[in-house]
């Protein structure tokens, strides 16, 4: 459609709203011969991707609260393992929950497994019971580390909205190079390795991946 508006109507301004948490990975935003004229962002590190990573000018990056992440909403609760839409390698799973089990890390026991709504496959369904075994074996112990971690298992872009909302956060992934977040991409995330696929995170500073929004009454006149 962009592409068409601008060969055909060279008098039409296109404006790109990135209303997805940042990825792990975002080539997909690459600048392109394609791409909108303008493009509005929802935090500061997100600013510093496009413009020093992604190829767009400063000129064509604009910059506002989030209309989709709202301070008073959340879809994030606790002492859940979140499952992604398509679960690649059902094994890495199960060793890595088993690795935080058996390091103190967390208490499975207390956690409950909450698939991806679209997430219907075979693969993902025997996945979801593998972990509800895991957790009902599992025994409890005093001695866990304390802290009320959320479990993220594959890509997620929710990873950002549950430390943007003041959670730690333990990712397990089979392929880091892609979906572990790096600080070198954004600045704002605290990065720890605790075995080749699980990594801990938390935040230096809030709102700066994004800045989650208060009002939506002024929308129209914004866009305006």
């Amino acid at each position: 459609i962009i592409s068409y508006v601008k060969k055909n109507k060279n008098n039409i301004k296109t404006i790109g709203y990135i209303h997805s948490p940042p990825l792990a990975m975002p080539s997909n935003f690459i600048f392109k011969y394609n791409s909108p004229d303008k493009i509005i962002l929802n935090g500061k590190d997100q600013e510093k991707c496009f413009t020093k990573i992604l190829g767009w000018k400063k000129s064509k990056v604009s910059f506002m609260p989030s209309f989709r992440f709202l301070k008073n909403k959340t879809g994030i609760k606790k002492n859940l393992i979140y499952l992604p839409l398509n679960v690649r390698d059902t094994l890495i799973v199960q060793e890595c929950l088993k690795f935080l089990d058996n390091n103190n890390y967390v208490d499975l026991t207390k956690f409950k497994v909450k698939k991806h709504p679209s997430g219907n496959s075979k693969k993902n369904i025997k996945t979801k019971k593998l972990i509800e075994d895991l957790i009902r074996d599992a025994v409890p112990n005093k001695n866990r580390n304390k802290e009320n971690f959320l479990i993220f298992i594959g890509s997620s872009g929710a990873i950002i909205e549950a430390l943007e909302r003041g959670n730690k956060v333990i990712q397990i992934c089979d392929r880091p190079i892609l979906d572990a977040y790096s600080d070198k991409i954004w600045s704002s995330i605290k990065r720890t390795k605790l075995a080749n696929n699980i990594f801990i995170y938390d935040l230096k500073k809030k709102g700066d991946l994004i800045k989650l929004g208060s009002n939506l009454k002024n929308l129209s006149k914004i866009f305006n």
